[in-house]
């Protein structure tokens, strides 16, 4: 470890903080309230372990609840103690799960043979059976049977959070019922409704009755999704938790290889993660279990969360190191003491650590502003954020945090409108924008080819190109002359006649869309995506956007969600597609973007409060902070469920409230500003939040917004909107960024060396596409394997269990139809003869999917390393050393084309992969590599099976690290945009000359 890295970063501390890194024994809790340096805290005791102890990096594990804040720890332990931080286990909860049922799959047999189900097959799967459960009286009724579908989707959610399984409900059922039951005063004593039960009662007898209701569609669900073979996301913990409580081996195995364990954010665990974490540390009386958490930011009861989990530690271990920190490093002492006196209005019993400002920030400020309208508020906002960004504040540290998704949408309005860059983070919906929209117009217009409304509407998408005036004449000779659209713009002569201004690219397109309807219903749904996304013109539409970062992990998002609703089902075709979108939309279900991490970020950032957790800004807007919608919001429940911390106490719904709030205004450095609407669109007064009233006079400073609404005239609303403001994808720091941030796989390497803009458009900014039939066999075949070499390493060698993997891999794959089976024989039979051919030759000492993540020095100007990693298929282990084993499923290959001794395309790539694992086996310096073997899968022409063996050299490895350092030198400095690959026919170069 570079102890010089850990000094520097371990003499900034404060006593307590110092003490929080230096207890490394034993059961530890820290008070971590907002700015208190948590993230630095945590890694920094990682590395104080590794330090003082002879721990290996494996057996420490820290989880938390984001993606982001593993990113955020890695790279900050990363940048500690170097590449050994990529062998110590940071994980969310859900990932930490589902690493264990990677690694011990026999154990898990329920999830390893399933799949996850989507969120709209929950919501058909509990439409079938209650539609089927006609009996029901509460959860079917007579003016809608499917009324509380939704409702019943997220009560199993969290029973499931809460790790309460059907059998276990209906026992609190059960006991919630005799309870009232036994009650005093259920009836009216006297009066004219002596007798009858009291309104207050009927009620709870009404949520009894939904309750045990519930319980008969719990264990029909659960028994649907297990026929089905799915499971839920909350399926992940709880099937884990469930398995660590009843097999005390395998609990053992991992008690004994987590020496240190250490959870962030704790005040956020719900019942089902703290099970976890109790059942991995039990195994000892004084465990070194690291929690870090603060009450006052528990945000997130809606998911399970309560502080009766946080608050249950100092009861498991009432001699824990109790360790509260007091110092922020983040917000000025006036937003501190506005925080603080909005916290300690509530009437729960927390933690009421006062933080104390590190440093005097100047000009600090709470201001609060009421506007006449939603839209004057968020004009205001947009103008007074573009004065700070033109005074010098980097727009990345403005934000905007709002109460609910919907928000982002009349507050991003106006920001569009003055031309205010930014950026909107909160999960909307992907369906809902208007691109993505225009693009599912076009899909529903192909499924139901030939009706004329469909046609119609898809004609005007932008990305078409088609001048409205042409659409207009079309639509309009049509109606005329009384025939079909499609009819209509096959023929060119009559396109001509009529004076549309390119009839050929209007005929073209009919030929297409006609072409696209016989894939629709004849191919998988995954390939009718690609074909329509490649040859329609919306992927190039999409890259040529300036807001193109944003735009692709809108459609990437799509294309999962397509990918994922076809899996499984070999009927699926575009018409179901379309049925299922129509589904997602009737019950509020949305698609969110995928991509991660945006790299830089260069405008003002939009974000919901509960979002903004964990993050810092300069100033801070909160909006929207009007009475019902911040604070005392009108929650309702169809269901009581009976559960432990669970409650309906409005005083307890407005903690949470209150907690939010304190978590929006604490990620201030500078200053905040409170604002909201006295009035809705349709004229109804507003009150303000009762948390802008709770704080003290002294602390906030009420603006008046009349002299700056009287020079606000309607026609402003009504002005053009000027050019989209956002990231694109030729944004070089962004590209620098996300580049070092995804860091270097051979695949990357190899598509890069064969053609820069293959690797710029499939590894860097990730164009979405959804695997092909080829893609898909190498990766069911690869899957397969897997399974089977974990099977032979146990003394299972059984062709039948191979084989059985495959159709396993392949039935949960989005392939339907005629390319199913295609895929299916031609995999079968590889796979057959493959195996009859190498059988019982296999070391059963092996590691399968072995993954190594690691970091190479980058060139000197450069601070930091690169990130390599990779996917090992298979690493046979010797006493003198290890068998690297790369399978492939094509076409065998020549020794010489290996070796890249021919000038075929590829040449060199698969012996290239080899020596790169053999660098990053080095870099890791666990195993030692004495040969790399590259084995097809499927026969030579005349039925043999082909493998080669190569000796990887050092010498192999040195020029291979050179090569690397030229390609990151060059895709770090663009020097390759205006280049271009040798093969004229190259799609990825034919997209570059499509970019603007």
């Amino acid at each position: 470890m570079p102890v010089s890295t850990f000094s520097e970063h371990y003499k900034k501390l404060n006593p307590e903080q110092k003490k929080a890194v230096d207890t490394i024994e034993g059961p530890v809790m820290v008070i971590a309230g907002p700015g208190t340096g948590k993230t630095q805290i945590l890694t920094l005791r990682i590395a104080n372990i590794l330090k003082e102890t002879d721990t290996s990096p494996d057996s420490i594990l820290a989880l938390t609840f984001t993606e982001a804040g593993v990113s955020a720890m890695r790279k900050r332990l990363v940048s500690m103690i170097g590449p050994r931080a990529y062998r110590v286990g940071i994980y969310t909860f859900h990932g930490f799960c589902n690493t264990m049922i990677g690694r011990f799959p026999s154990d898990f047999p329920r999830l390893i043979s399933s799949d996850p189900i989507p969120e709209i097959d929950k919501i058909l799967l509990l439409r079938e059976l209650i539609e089927k459960k006609e009996h029901l009286k509460e959860l079917r009724p007579f003016y809608d049977n499917f009324a509380f579908v939704k409702d019943c989707a997220s009560a199993i959610s969290e029973l499931k959070r809460e790790y309460v399984n059907p059998t276990l409900f209906k026992e609190l059922v059960k006991k919630s019922e005799a309870e009232f039951w036994a009650r005093e005063d259920l009836y009216n004593k006297k009066g004219p409704y002596k007798g009858a039960m009291k309104t207050e009662h009927q009620k709870m007898q009404k949520k009894i009755e939904k309750n045990k209701e519930l319980v008969e569609v719990y264990e029909g669900y659960e028994e649907g999704i297990r026929k089905q073979k799915l499971y839920d996301y909350e399926d992940m913990i709880g099937v884990v938790v469930a398995r660590l409580e009843e097999d005390s081996t395998i609990l053992q195995r991992l008690q004994e290889e987590y020496h240190y364990v250490l959870a962030d954010e704790h005040q956020d665990a719900n019942t089902a993660q703290n099970r976890l974490l109790e059942l991995l540390m039990d195994f000892h009386d004084n465990p070194n279990l690291f929690i870090v958490g603060d009450e006052k930011q528990a945000i997130f009861r809606f998911q399970g969360a309560s502080l009766e989990n946080f608050l249950y530690f100092k009861q498991k271990y009432p001699e824990a190191t109790l360790i509260p920190l007091e110092r922020s490093y983040r917000s000025g002492q006036i937003i501190l003491d506005v925080a603080h006196s909005i916290i300690t209005s509530s009437s729960q019993q927390i933690e009421r650590v006062k933080l104390i400002a590190s440093a005097d920030i100047q000009n600090e400020t709470v201001e609060v502003r009421s506007f006449s309208s939603d839209a004057l508020e968020s004009l205001w906002i947009a103008r007074d954020s573009a004065r700070k960004i033109e005074e010098g504040v980097a727009p990345e540290k403005i934000a905007v945090l709002y109460r609910v998704n919907n928000d982002a949408e009349y507050i991003s309005r106006l920001f569009l409108q003055e031309g205010v860059p930014h950026t909107i983070e909160s999960h909307s919906n992907v369906l809902k924008d208007p691109s993505i929209a225009q693009f599912i117009l076009l899909l529903r217009a192909v499924s139901f080819f030939g009706e004329k409304e469909f046609l119609a509407q898809a004609l005007h998408a932008r990305f078409l190109k088609f001048p409205p005036l042409d659409i207009f004449k079309i639509l309009k000779h049509c109606s005329r002359e009384r025939i079909e659209l499609y009819e209509c713009i096959f023929n060119e002569k009559i396109l001509k006649k009529i004076g549309v201004s390119n009839p050929k690219a209007v005929a073209v397109f009919a030929k297409r869309m006609a072409r696209w309807a016989e894939a629709g219903h004849n191919d998988p749904v995954v390939e009718v995506f690609n074909l329509i996304l490649d040859e329609s013109g919306f992927l190039t539409f999409v890259l040529n956007s300036t807001r193109s970062v944003e735009e692709l992990q809108k459609l990437r998002g799509l294309a999962r969600d397509i990918e994922m609703l076809a899996s499984g089902n070999r009927d699926y075709t575009l018409s179901d597609l379309i049925r299922h979108l129509d589904l997602l939309t009737e019950y509020g279900i949305g698609v969110t973007k995928s991509g991660g991490s945006d790299g830089v970020r260069p405008g003002v950032r939009l974000m919901t409060a509960h979002g903004s957790k964990g993050l810092e800004f300069d100033y801070v807007y909160i909006v929207g902070a009007w009475d019902t919608h911040w604070g005392n919001r009108r929650r309702m429940s169809t269901f009581s469920l009976p559960l432990a911390g669970s409650s309906e106490d409005e005083d307890e719904d407005n903690a949470d409230e209150r907690r939010l709030f304190y978590v929006a205004l604490t990620r201030a450095k500078v200053g905040v500003s409170i604002s909201y609407a006295r009035e809705e669109v349709r004229g109804k007064e507003r009150l303000p939040s009762q948390f802008i009233e709770e704080i003290r006079p002294d602390l906030k400073k009420e603006r008046e917004t009349n002299s700056f609404e009287e020079k606000i005239t309607p026609e402003v609303f009504l002005q053009k909107r000027p050019h989209k403001q956002g990231l694109g994808v030729s944004d070089k720091e962004y590209l620098r960024e996300l580049f070092l941030e995804q860091g270097m796989s051979v695949t990357a390497l190899n598509n890069y060396l064969s053609c820069p803009w293959n690797f710029f458009y499939s590894n860097l900014i990730r164009i979405p596409k959804i695997p092909n039939k080829y893609m898909i066999l190498g990766d069911v075949v690869h899957k397969a394997l897997a399974v089977y070499f974990k099977a032979y390493a146990q003394g299972k060698p059984k062709k039948d269990i191979l084989l059985h993997a495959f159709d396993d891999a392949l039935e949960r794959t989005a392939l339907s139809g005629g390319v199913y089976r295609q895929i299916e024989e031609k995999g079968k039979k590889a796979l057959s003869g493959w195996f009859d051919a190498y059988k019982g030759s296999w070391r059963r000492e092996n590691n399968n999917e072995y993954r190594i993540d690691t970091t190479l020095p980058l060139p000197q100007k450069e601070s930091r390393e690169l990130r390599v990693r990779g996917d090992l298929d298979k690493v046979e282990i010797h006493l003198d050393g290890v068998v690297v084993v790369d399978y492939k499923t094509g076409k065998p290959k020549s020794r010489n084309h290996l070796l890249g001794k021919t000038k075929a395309r590829g040449a060199g790539d698969y012996f290239r992969q080899l020596v790169f694992y053999k660098m990053l086996l080095d870099r890791e310096g666990r195993y030692r590599m004495k040969e790399g073997v590259i084995d097809f899968i499927e026969p030579k022409d005349n039925g043999t099976y082909s493998m080669e063996r190569f000796e990887i050299t050092s010498k192999d490895v040195e020029e291979l690290t050179q090569t690397i350092g030229n390609v990151v030198e060059e895709i770090l400095a663009l020097s390759f945009w205006e280049k271009r690959c040798d093969d004229k026919k190259c799609e990825y170069c034919h997209l570059r000359e499509m970019m603007e």
